[in-house]
């Protein structure tokens, strides 16, 4: 035997090939295995996860799971993942599941909700107003919904918060404070906004103190400054129309003025009754009686009522137009006060002015106009000192002044049977008109209405009396039309013996300043100096209140609206017929 790894001399090795072998001439693509068959990736119908492509701390949280997919049949390829959970961008409030992932069901929500504020369609109390006002007079909560998701309430509904400010009267605390029906004034005008006050702060208009129901109408500034519901109307009425020459009141004088509004509840306008007296102060006294039984000797034994009182019926009326020239036609409204030392009538009224005096009584001056003076100061420097105040009138009325006004203005026109004869003499009549106020530069004896040389309103204005027959001087430059028809351009013979004609001043226009909200005193007096003869009269017209202040009273023909004592400016001319006269008032 042969060891196992010998050979015969006639063996072969095994890949030893017959000299006749040849090459194996199969073709290739007949070959196996086949290069060109593609190699299975998975088995068969195999499922397996699919990769995760949420944030892997959320994998197999909550429902968060990965999908999966299956192998081909061929398993040459998988197919498309399914059923990957992904964490919820929040918890749904409607079911109890951990749909964000994070751990905690519903993020611990007691009610089984989500992550969220509120169980979906359920109801909750809410109140959007200011702290401390819920349950505060009209206030209270409404409700709020809660989402479909559970994520949020909606818009609070039905809940009432402080309205703006109180609605006055209604017995409601609207603004909540704990107040019901107050007023607020929190511009210090003394008016309220439960007081009627339109305007309290600065949010509804520039300057709320000027703005309130105490205020008076500026025209043209486009605010209601009186707070009545209208812009810009003319703040006077026409509470006055018609002449009056007989029970003519101190009122009817006033409203005559065009003083109408009466004060009530802190508003401007007339406080108290005007009145009428002497200038003294006393009376009215009864001058003349009824006279009832008398004696065998013929005086009287028993009286009955007073038939003429001092000042006197006469002295006062209330006229449309003075004369027949239409510079004497009453200047706004329906008519004028007329007040006089004689008649207060022209020579076509009821017992007219056509003599050259007329008696009523004696008396003194007002106290508080003589006391500066020591006594009754001369109508102009340079002429004589007369004395008393005959045959005189005041009118008297208390107003208590607009809150925003800083001025008041009136016009008048002076009429003296003096002109003639009597000039610069002591028995000259005088025109006052005294002004009590808290304003200052107001003069010492009260008067307010004087001639720009500081003479008082009398025949010896002489800038001012300029309508009149020329004399030494009196240049007259305005004629004597204005004197047609009053009785006072009528030739008369005077007690001495002497013919002489009366004069009178154009329109004047008086400014006076005053303070806001104060009730102030005027007096408006006439009256005879020294004896009783030669009368004088005087219109007032268009009184008004301006929010323009002025430094101290000043008087000036009324067409003069720069006071330059020169009529220069178009603005001068305001009844646009084309001259400057003193109808342009």
């Amino acid at each position: 035997a042969l060891p196992d790894d010998a050979q015969p001399d006639d063996a072969q090795p095994d890949d030893a090939q017959p000299d006749d072998a040849q090459p194996d001439d199969t073709p290739v693509d007949n070959q196996v295995p086949d290069v060109d068959v593609p190699t299975p990736i998975c088995t068969s119908l195999e499922i397996e996860d699919c990769p995760y492509t949420g944030d892997p701390a959320t994998l197999n949280v909550g429902p968060c799971k990965a999908g999966t997919r299956q192998c081909a049949a061929d398993g040459l390829s998988w197919g498309v993942c399914t059923g990957e959970v992904l964490p919820a961008i929040s918890d749904v409030c409607t079911d109890s599941v951990d749909n964000d992932c994070n751990g905690t069901v519903n993020d611990g929500y007691d009610d089984g909700a989500a992550g969220c504020f509120c169980m979906p369609a359920t109801l909750h109390d809410c109140y959007t107003g200011p702290v401390g006002t819920l349950d505060v007079g009209i206030c209270h909560a409404g409700q709020q919904q809660c989402n479909t998701q559970g994520t949020g309430y909606g818009v609070c509904g039905g809940e009432q918060k402080p309205l703006p400010a109180e609605i006055c009267g209604n017995g409601d605390d609207d603004n909540c404070n704990n107040q019901t029906d107050e007023s607020i004034d929190a511009d210090g005008d003394g008016y309220g906004t439960c007081g009627g006050d339109c305007c309290d702060s600065t949010a509804q208009c520039a300057n709320p103190e000027l703005v309130n129901p105490g205020a008076v109408e500026v025209e043209g500034d486009g605010i209601d400054n009186d707070c009545n519901g209208t812009t810009d109307e003319d703040p006077r009425t026409n509470c006055s129309s018609g002449a009056k020459f007989s029970g003519t009141t101190a009122l009817n004088l006033v409203n005559g003025m065009d003083i109408c509004k009466v004060s009530t509840g802190g508003s401007w306008g007339i406080v108290g009754t005007p009145t009428l007296t002497k200038a003294d102060g006393t009376g009215p006294a009864c001058l003349e009686q009824e006279c009832l039984d008398t004696d065998q000797w013929g005086d009287c034994t028993s009286w009955g009522a007073c038939i003429k009182y001092s000042p006197d019926n006469l002295q006062i009326a209330l006229m449309e137009q003075f004369g027949t020239d239409a510079s004497n036609v009453r200047i706004y409204g329906g008519n004028m006060a007329t007040l006089s030392s004689g008649r207060a009538r022209d020579a076509n009224d009821p017992n007219a002015t056509a003599d050259d005096t007329y008696t009523y009584a004696n008396g003194t001056p007002p106290a508080d106009f003589t006391a500066p003076h020591g006594g009754l100061p001369t109508t102009k420097s340079g002429c004589p000192n007369g004395s008393g105040a005959n045959d005189s009138v005041m009118l008297t009325v208390q107003l208590k002044v607009p809150t925003n006004a800083l001025s008041f203005s009136f016009n008048f026109r002076f009429f003296s049977q003096e002109y003639t004869n009597y000039t610069c003499d002591a028995y000259n009549d005088f025109f006052i008109a005294m002004l009590y106020t808290g304003a200052s530069g107001i003069p010492a004896d009260k008067n307010i209405s004087f001639a720009p040389d500081g003479s008082y309103i009398s025949v010896n204005s002489t800038a001012f009396f300029t309508v009149c027959s020329p004399k030494t001087g009196y240049t007259c430059p305005d004629g004597t039309a204005a004197l047609n028809g009053t009785g006072y351009g009528t030739q008369y013979e005077d007690p001495d013996g002497l013919l002489g004609k009366g004069g009178g001043t154009k329109w004047l226009s008086t400014t006076a300043p005053v303070v806001p909200g104060e009730t102030i005193t005027l007096k408006f007096v006439i009256w005879d100096t020294t004896d009783q003869l030669l009368d004088s009269l005087v219109l007032i017209d268009n009184f008004k209140w301006s929010a323009q202040g002025t430094s101290g009273p000043v008087t000036f023909e009324c067409w003069d609206l720069n006071k330059n004592g020169t009529c220069d400016v178009a603005s001068e001319d305001q009844s646009g017929d084309g001259v400057c006269n003193e109808r342009d008032c």
